[in-house]
C-alpha cells in the first residue's frame, strides 16, 4: 500500500489566490500511481483551508536514485465561467489503482484443502504460519455527498456473489473484503458540493479465501441415547484407551474412521449431528475441513461503482 507523508516545510497558501502542497510518496509501481495514492488531493478537490481553491493535476517526480516519488499539488481559483462549463464531477468514471502487501496467517490446510499433519496424522503444535498475498483495489469516484450509512453497510463484508471490474477482470464470490469506504480529504458540514470518495478492497485468490479453516477434530463424538437424542460422548481407542489427542471428526459428529475410535468403553453406535451451523464443510480424503465466515457477506453491486 502506498505510503504517503506531506512535506509540510513547502506547505504555502495564499488564500483567494493560491496554494502548494508537497508529498513524498513511496511503494508504489509508477508515477501515475503515486498521484493517485490515498492521501494525494485529487485533481478538482478543494483546498483544506480555503474553499475557493482547487486542485490542479498534480506534478510527479521520482527522487533521484530512489523507489519514491515528489507529488506536488497546486492549488488555484477556479474561473467562473470554466466551472459552469464543466461537466459535474459527479458523472465522471470512477478512477481504478492497485497495490499490494502480505499478511502472515496460521494455516492448517495446505492449497489443495488437505490438512497438514505430520507422518503419524498428528496436527503439529504449535500450527506452521503462512505469508498471504493481498491485493489493495482502491476506486475513486465522486459523489454527491458521504453516506456514512452506506459506509457502515459495506465495510468489514465480503462479496456475496462475482462482480466485474470491466475489461475482463471478473472477481469470484468472497473473494473481496471492502475495509473502508470514506472522503478523500476533510470537507466542510452541510457544504451542498460533490466529494471525492475512495473505496478500498482487500483481493485474495481461491475459494472464498477470507473464511477461516481449520481440521474438524475433538475428544468427543455424538451418539443417540436411549431417549434418541443425540448427545456427546467421550472417545477411546478400539483397545479401550481414552484418547490423549483429538481425533478426526466427520462434519457431523461421528469419528472420520471408526475403525480407529470408539464412542464411550461400550461402544456407542455414532449418530449423525448435523454439520456445524454456519461451517461450510469441505470432505477430504483423510480428513474433514470446517470453513467459517469472519466477515458479513453482501452483493457489492449495491454499490454503484461496479
Amino acid at each position: 500500500m502506498a505510503r504517503v507523508t506531506e512535506n509540510w516545510s513547502e506547505y504555502r497558501i495564499k488564500f483567494g489566490e493560491s496554494a502548494t502542497r508537497v508529498y513524498i510518496v513511496d511503494e508504489v509501481a509508477d508515477a501515475e500511481q503515486a498521484a493517485r495514492a490515498a492521501g494525494v488531493p485529487a485533481e478538482g478537490s478543494t483546498h483544506q483551508r480555503d474553499n475557493s481553491l482547487y486542485a490542479e493535476s498534480p506534478d510527479v517526480q521520482q527522487i533521484s536514485q530512489t523507489p519514491a516519488y515528489r507529488v506536488t499539488v497546486n492549488y488555484a481559483p477556479q474561473d467562473p465561467a470554466a466551472a459552469a462549463e464543466q461537466p459535474n464531477p459527479v458523472s465522471r468514471k470512477a478512477r481504478v489503482s492497485w497495490g499490494r502487501f502480505d499478511i502472515t496467517e496460521i494455516t492448517e490446510v495446505d492449497p489443495e484443502g488437505n490438512p497438514i499433519v505430520n507422518s503419524a496424522g498428528d496436527v503439529p503444535d504449535p500450527p506452521p504460519t503462512e505469508e498471504v498475498a493481498v491485493r489493495v483495489l482502491t476506486i475513486k469516484k465522486w459523489e454527491s455527498s458521504f453516506d456514512l450509512s452506506l459506509a457502515g453497510q459495506y465495510e468489514d463484508t465480503t462479496n456475496a456473489d462475482e462482480f466485474s471490474l470491466g475489461n475482463g477482470h471478473t472477481v469470484a464470490k468472497g473473494q473481496a473484503l471492502c475495509r473502508t469506504i470514506m472522503p478523500a480529504e476533510e470537507y466542510d458540514i452541510g457544504t451542498p458540493k460533490p466529494l471525492l470518495i475512495v473505496y478500498t478492497f482487500w483481493l485474495r485468490n481461491g475459494d472464498e479465501p477470507w473464511r477461516r479453516r481449520f481440521i474438524d477434530q475433538g475428544f468427543r463424538a455424538t451418539y443417540a441415547d436411549e431417549d434418541g437424542k443425540i448427545v456427546p460422548g467421550e472417545l477411546f481407542s478400539r483397545s479401550g484407551v481414552q484418547a490423549s489427542r483429538e481425533c478426526r471428526l466427520d462434519g457431523q459428529g461421528r469419528p472420520f474412521d471408526s475403525s480407529l475410535w470408539k464412542i464411550e468403553r461400550d461402544d456407542k453406535e455414532p449418530a449423525p449431528n448435523g454439520e456445524p451451523q454456519g461451517a461450510k464443510v469441505e470432505r477430504k480424503e483423510k480428513a474433514v475441513i470446517l470453513a467459517y465466515r469472519r466477515y458479513r457477506e453482501t452483493s457489492f453491486t449495491g454499490l454503484g461503482i461496479f
